[in-house]
């Protein structure tokens, strides 16, 4: 089957989720909170962090005077149907895990994300 053909059949037979290429998703917190969509976006983040302390994904500790925290931001995203309709308000709470360092902000024993 050619390419072509194969993806004109996946097309017609796969639901699509159209993208805004970030156009009208909002960048901060802030942005979430003070535009139009404000209530579907506070909305998302209270579900965000429910699943987030339902799944007991941090516990509080006293930060080491020799550590710093590591940060955290809001990622917002709209799932849509074929038809471009929004569905859904998704928000996620990303650490900023780039600047952890292995063996002192965390141990490969039981450490895990919980995403696909």
């Amino acid at each position: 089957m050619a390419v072509q053909t194969l993806l004109e059949t996946l097309l017609d037979k796969t639901e699509i989720s159209y993208t805004s290429n970030n156009v009208d998703l909002p960048q901060t917190r802030e942005e979430a909170l003070d535009g139009p969509e404000s209530g579907e976006w506070k909305a998302a983040m209270d579900k965000e962090i429910y699943t987030l302390k339902g799944m007991g994904t941090w516990r509080m500790e006293d930060l080491p005077s020799d550590r710093k925290t590591i940060g955290c931001r809001w990622v917002f995203t709209k799932k849509r149907d074929k038809h471009g309709n929004i569905i859904k308000y998704k928000a996620r709470l990303v650490a900023q895990g780039f600047s952890q360092k292995p063996g002192t902000d965390y141990s490969n024993n039981g450490t895990f994300a919980p995403v696909m």
